[in-house]
């Protein structure tokens, strides 16, 4: 497991600005930075990924825990022989601070919302750019025809438990609720 220090997540700000869609941004500036304040003040940023081979298949393909039936995926990661299946979250407190924005003022939740999820994007690139091997784009369960019933098996090949605390509902919910799983496939 490695955990980044919150000063190093960088958010997109085109990327947030986007999920601000709609919003006055300009006229809420205050009230955003606010927010990133509270937001950065119970960020617990960690990742963890195993590195693994990886059996391709016409549909699919197998990374150690099991064949997976999805041909996007398999796509993705063609010409690969090994693959890295990863974790992050930015931790529960993100989960508490969003129940607390949700009491206190829509807008309030809703920019913290934003921003969560784009400090979660920015943490997934700067692990997936501290990895030894350049890899292939991020794909996460739920994506395309990846079935959104592989985070089990996937939370449990890379002990996400153990390691950053991730938990699995009955309908495959991550908790804490920013957190996300990816294979990515090694460059030759």
């Amino acid at each position: 497991m490695i955990h980044v220090a919150t000063d190093r997540i960088v958010l997109n700000q085109r990327e947030l600005k986007s999920r601000l869609a709609g919003m006055p941004t300009e006229q809420l500036a205050s009230e955003i930075a606010r927010c990133q304040k509270s937001l950065y003040a119970v960020l617990d940023c960690r990742y963890h990924y195993v590195r693994t081979n990886i059996i391709l298949y016409d549909d699919g393909c197998d990374l150690g825990f099991g064949k997976i039936t999805a041909k996007n995926l398999r796509k993705n990661l063609d010409g690969c022989t090994e693959a890295y299946v990863f974790g992050a979250t930015l931790g529960f407190g993100v989960d508490r601070l969003l129940k607390t924005a949700a009491l206190r003022s829509q807008t309030d939740h809703f920019i913290t919302d934003a921003l969560a999820s784009t400090a979660i994007e920015a943490l997934c690139d700067l692990a997936q750019a501290a990895l030894p091997e350049p890899t292939k784009p991020r794909f996460s369960a739920g994506y395309g025809d990846f079935d959104i019933k592989n985070q089990r098996p996937i939370l449990n090949f890379i002990n996400a438990q153990k390691e950053l605390g991730i938990n699995l509902s009955d309908s495959f919910l991550m908790n804490p609720t920013k957190s996300v799983t990816a294979i990515m496939g090694i460059k030759k």
